[in-house]
This record gives structure tokens, sequence and C-alpha cells, in this order.
């Protein structure tokens, strides 16, 4: 999952060197990280999920929200 939230804030930053930036951050800080080496204290991470757009949510919410989704999808069906 983290890497996935990495993928997505480089393509948006447009470069390691942008995104260890963006982070306020080294990019030797930013490649220990990426390679498993160092950690990322908590302010920078919710920066780097800031920036890539994603959000984190509980399970159970995830679950209510595809059971949401399905509901309308199945309402949506049945107007046509």
């Amino acid at each position: 999952m983290i890497n996935e939230v990495i993928e997505r804030a480089l393509m948006i930053s447009g470069s390691s060197k942008a995104l260890a930036t963006d982070l306020e951050v080294s990019p030797s800080d930013l490649t220990r990280f990426r390679s498993g080496e160092n950690g990322m204290k908590i302010d920078k991470l919710a920066k780097l999920f800031e920036i890539s757009g994603m959000v984190l949510i509980e399970k159970e919410r995830e679950e209510k929200l595809i059971d949401a989704a399905l509901v309308f999808a199945d309402l949506y069906k049945s107007k046509k």
C-alpha cells in the first residue's frame, strides 16, 4: 500500500527530488525510506498521503462504502 502512495506522489510531484522537496526531506532520506532502510515521521507520511491524494480508512468503513456502492449500482441498473 505505501509503495502505491509513494509511486502516485512521485508521479504527481514529477521526480524524487521534487517529492523530497515537497516533503521537506533530503532526497537520500526519501531513497532510504523507499528502500526500507529508514522510517518517516508521521507528519511527513501525512504530507505524502496528501500529495498522493490517497487516504487511509478503517476496514469496516471500507466495507460499508463498498456495500453502499453496490446498492447504488443495483438501483441504477433497476432504473434502466
